[in-house]
């Protein structure tokens, strides 16, 4: 999805209960995930956790959006 860099987010869920993992915890928990409930590869509910703690640049959050899109 053209995400580049991780950090540690709150609500992770075991990766046995998504469809694709897009980062882990520090616990081996998914915390950002994708969740197919049976569209297209790729489609679905998209997790992705921001810190509310320091500024952060959210052009990975249009990248993983617009992912697949021509």
């Amino acid at each position: 999805m053209g995400l580049k860099e991780w950090f540690v987010g709150f609500g992770s869920v075991a990766p046995e209960e998504v469809s694709t993992v897009l980062a882990l915890d520090e616990s081996g928990m998914a915390s950002a995930w994708v969740k197919n409930y049976g569209g297209p590869e790729g489609t679905g509910l998209v997790q992705l956790w921001i810190p509310r703690d320091r500024p952060v640049d959210l052009t990975f959050v249009r990248q993983a959006a617009e992912f697949g899109l021509q």
